[in-house]
């Protein structure tokens, strides 16, 4: 009865240090002020790269600094800690492919997320931003090929 107690409890927690900000993130202020919301301490390198915002980071405690991207329509955080390796490759290449596209190149991971240029389904080159993390495509930007 009592672990049943504390599992409950902490549900909840959880759901609050997962929501992303309620509000556009229009500045750099504002970027920085989600991100330590979100419990990273140390924010530098603060660049709006093709419509998301990027940062390096490091959460408190910790000696390893890593990029982070940030909506900045929804302040939603893609915080790629544990997606860089080969298996996340391979879940963002699946993922393109059941998504009608064709890799045209190696996926490159930065800010958080995957990159990968890509051919659709009408031959058109894009640009796609992956989160592995969510297996969702982020972002879909047309790429001159």
């Amino acid at each position: 009865m009592r672990m049943f107690l504390f599992a409950s409890l902490l549900v909840p927690l959880v759901a609050i240090a997962t929501t992303p900000a309620a509000a556009p993130v229009r500045t750099p202020t504002q970027l920085q002020a989600v991100l330590h919301a979100a419990g990273y301490h140390n924010v530098f390198d603060i660049d709006l790269d093709d419509g998301l915002w990027e940062a390096k980071v490091r959460k408190s405690g910790s000696v390893t600094w890593r990029e982070v991207a940030v909506d900045p329509q929804t302040g939603r955080i893609f915080d790629g800690a544990g997606t860089r390796s080969i298996d996340a490759l391979n879940s963002v290449s699946q993922l393109v492919a059941d998504k009608g596209y064709t890799m045209m190149e190696l996926a490159e991971y930065e800010g958080g997320l995957w990159e990968v240029d890509a051919m659709d389904a009408q031959g058109r080159c894009v640009s796609l931003r992956v989160d592995a993390g969510s297996q969702s495509i982020v972002q879909r930007l047309p790429d001159g090929c």
